[in-house]
């Protein structure tokens, strides 16, 4: 319907024009031609607007989805405590550890155990000793008599040098052999200036030990 419509526009056009250009002179072959050729574009053209139009919609750019919230469990905070004041108070903390003493006997230098000697003999007892701890054994260490039978001999006997972790250190006692008896056995141990005692051995339980026997004395000769 809308396209005839056009196109009894387009021929009514058509006619208005020729009319006028029949007024202006007499008709002519070359005339009717040239009316045809200015009719033909504008049929044309009122053909062409009666193209449907074009409903043409954009279509929207995809959209990115938003991004997960990413959750981050974070540690507790920990604030560290300060115990400067409490460990500058404390004695504990600012004297120094002390060292364990322990000792190690490596042999005899003089008369072994079970050696016999005549009652009242004066002899010397020597044994090697090892530092074997980490303290270093200064000259106010001392020898000490624990028990038993103490053969005449000190009390007490100081270190003869300093000895160092590592170190040996020969100690000597004078003794004498009693009378009256047929075997003597003394115990000793080594101290440290605080005096504590410690002897032998990882646990230091072990003493040092002098063991003799003793020779019956000789009756004399009758004249």
């Amino acid at each position: 319907m809308i396209q005839k419509n056009i196109l009894r526009l387009a021929w009514a056009l058509s006619a208005v024009i020729l009319a006028g250009c029949a007024s202006t002179g007499s008709p002519s072959a070359s005339n009717s031609a040239s009316a045809q050729m200015i009719a033909t574009p504008i049929v044309v053209r009122m053909l062409r607007l009666d193209l449907p139009a074009v409903n043409f919609t954009p279509t929207p750019a995809p959209t990115q989805p938003p991004a997960p919230t990413v959750h981050v469990n974070l540690p507790p905070t920990h604030t560290p405590v300060n115990n400067s004041a409490e460990t500058a108070q404390s004695p504990e903390a600012t004297a120094a550890p002390a060292c364990a003493n322990s000792a190690e006997f490596v042999r005899h230098l003089s008369i072994s155990d079970n050696t016999a000697l005549q009652a009242g003999q004066p002899f010397a007892k020597i044994w090697l000793v090892k530092n074997t701890s980490g303290c270093v054994w200064s000259e106010a260490y001392s020898l000490r008599f624990y028990s038993g039978d103490e053969m005449n001999g000190p009390a007490q006997i100081q270190l003869p040098h300093p000895v160092n972790p590592g170190e040996t250190v020969e100690i000597r006692l004078d003794l004498v052999a009693p009378s009256g008896i047929t075997s003597s056995t003394g115990y000793w141990v080594l101290s440290d200036p605080a005096g504590n005692l410690f002897g032998l051995g990882v646990d230091g339980a072990q003493p040092l030990s002098v063991v003799i026997q003793i020779k019956p004395t000789p009756k004399p000769t009758p004249g």
